[in-house]
Order: structure tokens, then sequence, then C-alpha cells
């Protein structure tokens, strides 16, 4: 299913960049260090989007990992990521020249795997302190279609550079899944046109 998604999102761009009146590089956005949580567990995310734009209309391809943080534990225990590929669709709104508010809405691919150690039948040895197993992992994998939808608040600190905040959910029958954090991005076009236009 994700990599039919991912044909897909190729064919369309291929398509629209073909056209007469054809979308145009935007911007790239990298999000290193967001918080990662949902209904039962929290961690950590990362992010990276190409944007397109069609004059005020703004595309956007979105990839995202989200990796639970475990507490302290003996053992192993039951870990939980997610990932997921989307295709946005939104518009800026300026404020001034130094402040934006972006929201989009879209859909694309979720995949959720949990990963559950067992115990290897057999296993287990004395350490001198206590009895240490051997384990093997087994991967639940859960995938289907999400619905993200992403609003930020961007300071724009230059003709190409900005800083700012997002908040991001994917709506799915899988788990719903939310992250919060920074991102910087990077602007395309030419500086000045950028200068006098929006953003």
């Amino acid at each position: 299913m994700k990599y039919k998604l991912l044909l897909v999102l190729f064919v369309c761009s291929t398509v629209l960049f073909s056209q007469e009146d054809k979308l145009k590089f935007h911007s790239v956005s990298i999000a290193p260090a967001n918080y990662y949580f949902d209904a039962h567990v929290d961690g950590f995310a990362a992010s990276i989007d190409v944007n397109f734009n069609k004059g005020k209309h703004i595309f956007k391809i979105l990839g995202l990992v989200g990796d639970e943080v475990k507490t302290l534990t003996f053992g192993p225990g039951v870990r939980k990521n997610s990932y997921e590929i989307n295709i946005l669709y939104g518009r800026e709104l300026k404020v001034n020249n130094w402040l934006y508010f972006d929201f989009f809405g879209g859909v694309g691919y979720f995949e959720q795997v949990i990963t559950i150690p067992e115990r290897i039948p057999g296993s287990g040895s004395f350490n001198g302190l206590w009895q240490v197993y051997e384990y093997e992992n087994k991967k639940d994998r859960a995938k289907t279609i999400g619905f993200p939808l992403q609003s930020r608040i961007r300071f724009k600190t230059g003709f190409r550079f900005s800083l700012g905040l997002q908040l991001h959910a994917n709506l799915n029958s899988v788990n719903a899944i939310y992250t919060l954090g920074p991102f910087v991005q990077w602007r395309f076009g030419n500086s000045k046109k950028i200068n006098k236009n929006s953003n």
C-alpha cells in the first residue's frame, strides 16, 4: 500500500509539472525533534516535507516517523512506532512581514508497528545476580488510510528562512497520533519576489 501511494504521488506530480500553468517549488521544512503522543504512550517524532504552490494554493508531501520512548524497566518491553506519508493542501495567513499562520489538511498512508518481545523457550542463564533470558521480537503491523491535519505558527527571519512551532495530528482507524514541536523552513524562489509578495 505504501509503495502504491508513492507511485500515485509521483504520477500526480509529473502530470502537474507538465502542465502549462504548473506547480512551482515553494519550500522545504524539517522538524527533527518533536514531541510524539497518543492516548497511551509518548516519545519523539521527526518529519520532513516538500511544498509546492500554484498561486496562493500550497500542496505538501510529508513524511513523519514517531517512536515511543520507554521509561526505565527491567528486561525488554512492548514498543510502538508509527510511520506516515501524506499529501496535504493548505494556505498561509500573513499577519505581518514576519508572522504567519499555516493550515493544512489531507490524506495519506499510516502504519503502526508494535514490537512485542517473546521469550525464547529453553533460553536463560544465571549471571550471578539473576536469571537472564533471550528474547525474539514479534512485530504486529497495522496499515490504514490516515487523515492528517497540521497547523503552524511561523516566524520569518529572512528572505528564505523561517522558524516556527507546528501541531500535527493523524486521524485514522488504527491509532490517532499527535506531534508538537519546532520546525525550520527554507523557501525557494526569487528573493525580491518573496519579499514583495506573501512570505
